[in-house]
C-alpha cells in the first residue's frame, strides 16, 4: 500500500482537512506546534493483511438473487484486534503517533479485584523527558482470560496528557466489571486473570 516507504524521511498523515490544513500543516513542519494525534486506525504492510481480503464470503460479497451476501464471519476480530490475534505487524499500529517530545511511563500500580461491588484502578506516570511543550496519550488495555475466546487485547481506556518540559502527570484509571464482561448471551464475567 505504501511501497514507496523506505524512500522518504518522514510522512504527514492529516486527516479531515479543513480550510487551514496548509497552516496545520507548516505549523508541523516549522517546530510551532508538537504534533500529538495518534492513529485511529492501523495501516496494513499489505493488503493482504488485513481481513477484509481472506475469503470472498467476506468481501465483496457473493452475489445470490441479484444482492451480495456478505458474511462477517471476523467477528470482533477488526482492526488492531486482527493484527494481534493474527501476529500481523501493521506498518503503522493504532495509537501510533509521533511527536518533537519523548514521553515515559513509569510507577505503575494495580489495586483492586474487579466485581459487582468492586473496582480495579490502575495508576502510573507519565513524564515529558525531553522535547518542548507536548501531549501523549495513555492507553489501557485488557486482555481476558483464554476462555473467553476474545482477542488478545482490547482498548478499555485512553487519556490525552499534555506537558511541558520535565513534567509529569499522574493517570488514574479503574475498571469495573463492565469493562471486562463479555456477550454469552448475557453479559458475563469470565473467571481468570485478566
Amino acid at each position: 500500500l505504501m511501497p514507496w516507504i523506505g524512500a522518504v524521511p518522514a510522512v504527514i498523515q492529516h486527516a479531515f482537512a479543513g480550510q487551514e490544513a496548509g497552516t496545520a500543516i507548516a505549523n508541523v513542519l516549522f517546530g510551532v506546534v508538537n504534533p500529538s494525534g495518534k492513529l485511529a486506525l492501523s495501516f496494513p504492510v499489505k493488503e493482504t493483511d488485513t481481513w477484509i481480503q481472506q475469503q470472498p464470503q467476506q468481501y465483496p460479497g457473493v452475489l445470490q438473487d441479484g444482492f451480495y451476501q456478505v458474511e462477517y464471519s471476523e467477528e470482533l476480530l477488526v482492526g488492531y484486534r486482527w493484527f494481534d490475534a493474527k501476529s500481523i505487524e501493521p506498518l503503522f499500529p493504532f495509537g501510533f503517533g509521533l511527536s518533537y517530545s519523548t514521553f515515559a511511563f513509569d510507577t505503575l500500580n494495580v489495586t483492586g479485584v474487579v466485581s459487582s461491588t468492586s473496582v480495579t484502578t490502575v495508576e502510573f506516570n507519565v513524564c515529558n523527558t525531553a522535547g518542548p511543550y507536548g501531549s501523549e496519550v495513555a492507553q489501557l488495555y485488557i486482555s481476558h482470560p483464554a476462555a473467553a475466546g476474545e482477542p488478545p487485547r482490547v482498548l478499555r481506556a485512553f487519556k490525552k496528557v499534555a506537558l511541558g518540559p520535565d513534567a509529569c502527570q499522574h493517570v488514574k484509571f479503574q475498571l469495573c466489571s463492565a469493562d471486562v464482561r463479555i456477550w454469552t448471551g448475557n453479559w458475563a464475567v469470565v473467571p481468570g486473570q485478566y
